[in-house]
């Protein structure tokens, strides 16, 4: 004789829509999640794949589902002798509980530090909580017919809603030790190669030195993109064809090797073209070269899993054993009357937290000193000065509002270039104005950094601007980089690089409202003047020239 699993299912109208405010705050978590990544997914391209990450989720949770269910009809039902019930939800509830407590201070973080990639992982996790204890406190409530109580949804669920972790930026101490392994590998074994070739080549940090020029191995160029990117495909190839761990593990290993090896071709190939054909050549070549390293990469993968996959042996399953009656559609349900509340109001909570930031935040914001408005003007007057355009590349990255690039000689001789930009208010300001600082990019084209000072105030027409010092060496030649980033609207300038920023000053944001507002950055190159003392000096000087407060 086989029995109904009886769970609760008032089949009320509060239930329904109970169950559908649910899915909807679910949904606005999500949203939110998206909408805060989607601006490294745009400007940076090493994360340019996770466009793809979210219908990839949904893909997998379909596949599961619909195996489960063909497993489901295959399995044996086994007599019962009484009537099972659904199994116990006081952890779904407490850990409910929990995640929702903790939405408020990652929602807050997330407003005020949209570029912090440690809160960035908080917020994931913390929606990816409140998900699996959603569907935990769901079940079956109509055409179930079963030997066993069936598997829950949230254990059914697990990788494919955590995968959407691979698309979340890496933190910036894991991911730039990578970036530059992974960079001078590639350039290291470009160099041998061709050597091995007949070509003469040297090695600049990320430059390669070629008879006839330069070719500069950017990030995107190191392997860093692919290497994410096949991360990702390996994965979900691994659940696609259902690899076990073990395959699943080697699949990434060897999608990591490939990934570099065709890096370390596309390398060579434009440092081949480059020494046979000129620098200007390589134009036509780089982002083909780019595309067909991606294609490379997806077919190998692809077929690797598809071939470990057939020699996988099948054996029986054990992952569900729930049936549906013929011609019945199997519904969801909450498992019990608490669940049905705790539904209601988490969902009502996180709808609250949504609108009461927003409030905090623009209450804030009404009280803030008003902006101190400065540009640079550039001695465009001067017979010696250049202008320096930047390339199409760099537009793109930096997605600037306002930006000034130029090159002059003062009077005593030493050579001056000044890179002014500005954003406007907005989230992808903060991104791209403290993810370009002189630590990071300009080690990578070639020069060695032979020390960072701490901040100098320099007053300036009254204002007192945040410079920080680096002493760097180029082809033997010392230079001194002068390195300010302003955030406008606050009430004490005291930037920090990405790495340095203090937890402590990153979360007094949140006290005192203040969000993204808008930021400048000035850069101030010197060269040919050794004298560090004369070297503050004409800096003062130069600034007094250059920067303009505007009216």
């Amino acid at each position: 004789m086989i029995f109904h699993v009886q769970p609760f299912n008032p089949g009320s109208k509060l239930f329904s829509w109970a169950f559908w405010i649910l899915c909807g705050a679910l949904g606005c978590l999500w949203i939110a999640l998206i909408r805060q990544f989607s601006v490294e997914w745009s400007i940076n391209p090493q994360y340019g794949y996770g466009w793809a990450v979210p219908f990839l989720c949904v893909f997998l949770i379909w596949q599961k589902i619909q195996k489960s269910e063909v497993r489901s009809q295959k399995s044996e039902i086994r007599p019962l002798t009484s009537v099972l019930r659904p199994p116990s939800s006081v952890p779904y509830l407490l850990l409910f509980a929990f995640c929702a407590a903790l939405w408020l201070p990652a929602r807050l973080v997330q407003v005020a530090n949209p570029q912090w990639r440690s809160a960035a992982w908080f917020t994931a996790l913390v929606v990816i909580g409140l998900t699996f204890c959603a569907l935990g406190l769901l079940q079956p409530t109509k055409g179930v017919e079963t030997s066993r109580v069936a598997p829950s949804l949230s254990s059914r669920l697990v990788f494919p809603v955590c995968f959407f972790l691979v698309a979340v930026p890496w933190p910036t101490v894991v991911e730039r030790p990578l970036i530059q392994f992974l960079t001078r590998a590639n350039v290291a074994v470009t160099i041998e190669i061709l050597g091995w070739l007949g070509i003469p080549a040297l090695q600049h940090g990320n430059i390669i030195e070629l008879g006839n020029g330069l070719v500069g191995i950017d990030e995107a160029c190191s392997g860093i993109r692919s290497f994410q990117a096949t991360l990702m495909l390996s994965l979900f190839f691994g659940a696609f064809f259902r690899l076990r761990a073990a395959h699943r593990g080697l699949l990434c290993l060897a999608g990591f090797g490939f990934s570099f090896l065709f890096n370390v071709a596309r390398t060579t190939l434009l440092s081949v073209v480059s020494a046979r054909k000129g620098t200007g050549a390589l134009a036509s070549w780089h982002d083909p070269a780019g595309v067909t390293v991606l294609v490379a990469c997806f077919t190998i993968i692809w077929l690797v899993a598809g071939l470990w996959s057939r020699a996988q042996p099948r054996g029986p399953t054990r992952e569900t054993v729930a049936t549906p009656e013929a011609g019945v559609e199997t519904r969801f349900g909450f498992c019990s009357p608490y669940c049905q509340r705790a539904g209601v109001w988490v969902s009502v909570w996180i709808m609250t937290v949504f609108v009461g930031v927003e409030v905090w935040f623009r209450m804030h914001e009404w009280n803030q000193p008003a902006n101190q408005r400065w540009t640079v003007a550039l001695p465009t007057n001067d017979d010696t000065y250049e202008e320096i355009p930047f390339s199409e590349t760099v537009k793109q990255q930096l997605r600037f509002s306002e930006a000034k690039n130029g090159r002059w000689r003062s009077e005593d001789g030493a050579c001056w270039q000044a890179v002014f930009l500005r954003w406007s208010p907005g989230r992808i300001a903060a991104h791209l104005a403290q993810g370009h600082t002189p630590e990071t990019c300009l080690p990578a084209s070639g020069r060695k950094l032979l020390s960072m000072s701490p901040i100098k105030t320099i007053e300036v027409h009254g204002l007192r601007l945040p410079f920080r010092e680096y002493i760097l060496e180029e082809a033997g030649q010392t230079i001194h980089v002068f390195y300010c980033l302003w955030q406008d609207r606050a009430d004490k300038q005291m930037f920090e690089s990405v790495d340095l920023l203090a937890v402590r000053s990153r979360l007094s944001g949140i006290w005192t409202g203040r969000r993204n507002l808008g930021q400048r950055s000035l850069e101030l190159v010197v060269r040919e003047l050794k004298d560090d003392v004369a070297v503050q000096d004409a800096v003062r000087r130069q600034l007094q020239k250059i920067v303009v407060i505007e009216q």
